[in-house]
């Protein structure tokens, strides 16, 4: 949950230290991104602060796997003009699956 204020704050470098060097990132329709300086390009803002939109994901529950190093995630996430704290003008729900296969096995 760090790794999501972060986002939204825009510490792009305090988000990038949770993910290691072979994350795997899937964007809403798909996209993937590999690596951490392509994950990190992805969420470098663009534009004037005003004409952003800020998104957050809100986690409502962590599912952690007792036997397999995966996570489920799910809750939802948010829109806010110019910063993370402006009104919410969309949202919805969300959900991701999280996991470490290449540190686990060894």
């Amino acid at each position: 949950m760090a790794q999501n204020r972060a986002i939204a704050a825009g510490d792009l470098d305090l988000a990038a230290s949770f993910w290691t060097e072979d994350v795997t990132v899937r964007r809403a329709l798909g996209q993937r991104l590999s690596g951490i300086a392509e994950a990190r390009e992805a969420l470098q803002p663009t534009g004037p602060p005003e004409s952003r939109l800020v998104y957050q994901r809100l986690t409502r529950e962590i599912d952690v796997s007792p036997k397999w190093p995966l996570a489920f995630e799910t809750g939802t996430w948010q829109g806010t003009p110019g910063s993370a704290t402006g009104p919410v003008t969309i949202g919805g729900r969300a959900s991701g699956a999280v996991g470490q296969a290449a540190a686990s096995a060894g």
